[in-house]
């Protein structure tokens, strides 16, 4: 059951659950209204005031019995539901595939480590890496092949950030993004030069076929960061670009190329 069919279901519960206590508490001041309007007549047969005053009592207990249940089931349904709403914005944010977050959920992360008091004039550096030749390899191993090549990269991602608090993403496609606050120039093309080694240390195996995949990587890196995640991106987007007319399977640093070792 998805989480969307999970909270409508938890609203519905939660209405019915409050209506059957509305119920409970406006039945029986009803029934004292309806006896107290006709007690003239009915004085004879049911007792007039003093059957009015009975349901009263009893519209009180209920009252007195049932206002803190309904409290405390409102307080529990309300947060069950914001769990399921994080839930719900977390897999909005989540790349389905890879598990890193998708476009939306990077750039809203970008923003929150932007907005950061100790981001302002910090080192930062933006990295924006593909698979080389991945339409050329869905179509010669098919998908199931490029989709363990993408799962992959994201694995290598994960692994050589670490708990460095980077924020990972999928951009769409085979286009995969990162961008690191704190990290120096140094340490940002040594984590470049991480990932293109990893991705070529073993083949990636799926679906009956075997082959060893590489990546280009486009490195932009600043010494005190305004903030700018676009036009940091942007560099490093055009770093990218410049990888592959090199050649492809290297790390490129804006307005600086860095070829791979061979």
């Amino acid at each position: 059951m998805t989480p969307v069919i999970r909270t409508r279901l938890g609203v519905v519960r939660w209405i019915a659950i409050q209506t059957a206590y509305a119920g409970a508490l406006v039945v029986p001041a009803t029934a004292a209204a309806c006896l107290w309007l006709y007690s003239g007549d009915l004085s004879r047969a049911i007792g007039g005031w003093e059957t009015m005053r009975f349901f009263l009592a009893l519209a009180l207990v209920e009252t007195l019995v049932f206002t803190p249940i309904v409290a405390i089931r409102s307080v529990e349904t309300l947060r069950q539901l914001n769990l399921a709403r994080d839930e719900l914005d977390r897999l909005s944010g989540a790349d389905p595939l890879t598990g890193l977050l998708n476009r939306r959920g990077f750039e809203k992360a970008a923003a929150v480590l932007a907005a950061a008091p100790e981001a302002r004039d910090a080192p930062a550096a933006a990295l924006v890496c593909d698979l080389d030749e991945f339409k050329q390899m869905n179509d010669c191993f098919g998908h199931e092949f490029g989709d363990a090549g993408l799962r992959r990269l994201a694995n290598v991602l994960r692994s050589a950030a670490g708990d460095r608090g980077f924020a990972l993403g999928r951009h769409g496609g085979d286009e995969f993004v990162v961008l690191m606050v704190g990290a120096a120039r140094s340490d940002a093309v040594a984590f470049a030069e991480e990932l293109r080694a990893a991705m070529t240390a073993h083949p990636v195996e799926a679906d009956g076929a075997r082959a060893l995949l590489t990546i280009s990587i486009g490195l932009a890196t600043t010494e005190r960061w305004q903030g700018d995640v676009a036009r940091l991106f942007g560099a490093a987007d055009a770093a990218l670009f410049q990888a592959k007319r090199d050649g492809r399977n290297r790390v490129v640093i804006a307005n600086e190329p860095l070829r791979a070792a061979a």
